[in-house]
Formats: structure tokens, C-alpha cells, sequence
């Protein structure tokens, strides 16, 4: 079905193109610009879902196409999914849920678990006119600073503080989605977690505090909450502070979800393997400051069966072998035809949600 913008919404249509072109790059072919309607222009949107933002004022929100009579919305079904793919506790969901809300909570909790760890310090270097010796003393600036204030000295030395490259990245993007969220709960869990980075300056230079990160093996945790740094700081305008020309998409392959939906929900039940999710995340951009930029999500799943000791990757056969669960339900759309086995398996795991 083509999605419409019609007069009055601003003009979608040079930011489309703009994306469309993006996600060539990727052989992403998600979107199709069809030609001027009575209504306005259009556009097609295949095998995805997300959140489009435009600078105009308009937006548009890609739900997936559950075939079939469902007593929820099509929103809250996306949700549903969502949250479970990604293992994030599912208290309530609204009706203005939406792709770019649920990855602000997903950034939002790997910062809490972050922060229940603990966030790391360094050592940094220092240079200042104290009132006693701390490290080593710089003669020249000494003489210079202090040829009449003898009781001060001028010296050079270490401090091991929290103040280091990530965790000024992290509060700079939390600043940043306290101004675009507009999720009442996302915006409590973002304030929460700035006032535990009080003591924590924000990022002065984005682009070279990405430049001297620095993950090692003691920082693995950092991985995933820099990367929606890297992707809300850089991709999508947001540092420049201003709403003016912002324009992006956040869009998902909606067969992958529907795969790792299916491949989490089969695994409910069973103890013989252990089930993992990584995510890959990715931005396409025009490089023009507040341009328009194109952001892919990824999940990538697996499940290592202990039995068989072997990885598994294949979300039909988690279904088929999941115990009580052999037979895939055949579901057909409103035109009648068959439509694929793993949307017929999501549903099937949907209506069982309560």
C-alpha cells in the first residue's frame, strides 16, 4: 500500500530521493518513489518498518502488515516483537510507540546496565597553578605565572576521573534525546541517568572525542551504548542542536524481525542451549550538515544447541522442533494468497501475547 503526503505536510519528496539513493549503497531497496497522485506524492515501502522524520514537520510510521484479525493495533504488535528481540522489560506500550522511541529506551537501558557495572576511569594529564606540588613542576610556565604569587606553583600531573571520551559522548547524547524524545517515559529514564552523570562534562568536539576512544578489553561494555552515540550524534543531525533540516529514516528489514521474533519466542521453553543477540546498525548520510541520513538496524541472532553442539541460525526449524509446536499454521491475506511461513509463525506467537 503507497503512503501519501498530502499538501500542507511540507515536501517529503527531495528528502525521499535523498534516501533512496542512500540505501542503493547498501542494496537496500526499501523504498520506491511513485509518481504524483491527486492527493500528492507518493511512496512504496517494501519488506521494512520504521520511522521516517522530516524536516517540514511531517513523519510517517512503517508498521508490518499482520494478515488476519488481531485485536491489537499494528503499533503495538511492532512493539511487542520489538521488545522481546531486544530482551527489554515490556510494562506498558503506547499508542504513539514508535521505531525511533523504542531505540531511545534501547540506548537507555545498556547505559543503566553500564552504570550498575560501573563507569570507568582514567588517568589525565593536567597542567594548573596549585596552591601545592602535584607531580612535577613546569619551570617556565612557573616563572611566568608566578615571578610575584610565590606561594603558588605551576606543575603538571595526573588525575584518575571519569571524565574520559565515553562517558562525555554518552551525556552528550543524553542532553541531545531529552530534546527529541517525546516519550514521557524515556524522557524520565534519560533524566535519570544525566543527574548520575553530573559530575561528567559533556562532549566540546564530538568528532575527536570519537577519534581517541579508546575499547580495550576492559571497556566491552561501551560497545553497544557508543554505537547509538556514533549513530544519534553523527547520523541523524542531532549535534547540531537545531531541528531545522532534520530529516531521517530509522527502518528495520521486517523479515529479520519476524525471524528473530519467532527464533526468541520458540527458545521460551527450552534449556538445552543458550541464545545470543547482536545487532548490526549502520548509517547512510549525505555528509551535509543536518542532511538527510538513512539508519538500518540489524538483529543477528544465533542459538547453540548443547546437544548437538552446533550453532543454529535457522528460525523455521527452532519452530518446528520447539516441544508442543509442529506444524506451521498456514495463513493466507486478503487477496488469498499464502503468505510467507515465518510471518504465519509470528502471528502465531503474537496471538498467544497478552
Amino acid at each position: 500500500m503507497p503512503y501519501i503526503f498530502e499538501p500542507g505536510e511540507g515536501d517529503p519528496s527531495s528528502h525521499l530521493i535523498t534516501m533512496t539513493d542512500l540505501l542503493v549503497e547498501r542494496k537496500c531497496n526499501f523504498i520506491t518513489l511513485n509518481s504524483e497522485t491527486a492527493r500528492g506524492r507518493s511512496f512504496t515501502l517494501d519488506h521494512c518498518v520504521g520511522h521516517l522524520e522530516f524536516s517540514g514537520g511531517s513523519s510517517a510510521e512503517i508498521y508490518p502488515n499482520i494478515v488476519g484479525e488481531s485485536k491489537r493495533a499494528p503499533d503495538e504488535n511492532l512493539m511487542i516483537m520489538l521488545y522481546k528481540i531486544f530482551g527489554i522489560e515490556r510494562k506498558s506500550i503506547t499508542q504513539t510507540a514508535n521505531m525511533f522511541e523504542f531505540f531511545v529506551r534501547v540506548f537507555t537501558s545498556e547505559v543503566s546496565l553500564l552504570m550498575m557495572k560501573g563507569l570507568r576511569s582514567a588517568y589525565i594529564r593536567q597542567q594548573g597553578n596549585e596552591s601545592v606540588l602535584k607531580g612535577r613542576i613546569l619551570f617556565a610556565e612557573n616563572i611566568k605565572e608566578n615571578l610575584i604569587h610565590k606561594e603558588r606553583i605551576f606543575c603538571e600531573y595526573e588525575i584518575f576521573t571519569t571524565n574520559r571520551p565515553e562517558n562525555r559522548l554518552i551525556k552528550s547524547t543524553i542532553e541531545i534525546l531529552l530534546k527529541r524524545t517525546k516519550d514521557n517515559n524515556n524522557k524520565k529514564f534519560l533524566k535519570t541517568l544525566l543527574m548520575d552523570l553530573e559530575e561528567i562534562p559533556a562532549s566540546t568536539d564530538i568528532t575527536n572525542d570519537f577519534a581517541i576512544v579508546n575499547i580495550d578489553r576492559n571497556m566491552t561494555d561501551y560497545i553497544s551504548p557508543l554505537v547509538w552515540c556514533s549513530l544519534f550524534l553523527n547520523s541523524m543531525g542531532l549535534s547540531e542542536g537545531s531541528k531545522s533540516g532534520l530529516s531521517y529514516a530509522l527502518l528495520m528489514n521486517s523479515d529479520k524481525i519476524f525471524e528473530a521474533y519467532v527464533a526468541k519466542s520458540s527458545l521460551a521453553n527450552r534449556k538445552d542451549g543458550s541464545y545470543s543477540l547482536k545487532y548490526k546498525a549502520w548509517v547512510e548520510t549525505n555528509a551535509v550538515p543536518n542532511g538527510d541520513a538513512v539508519i538500518v538496524v540489524e538483529p543477528v541472532w544465533s542459538f547453540f544447541d548443547r546437544g548437538k553442539d552446533e550453532m543454529i541460525t535457522d528460525a523455521e526449524y527452532l519452530f518446528m522442533t520447539c516441544p508442543g509446536f509442529s506444524i506451521i499454521p498456514p495463513l493466507k491475506d486478503k487477496n488469498g494468497h499464502r503468505v510467507s511461513r515465518i510471518r504465519s509463525m509470528a502471528q502465531y506467537y503474537l496471538e498467544q501475547e497478552e
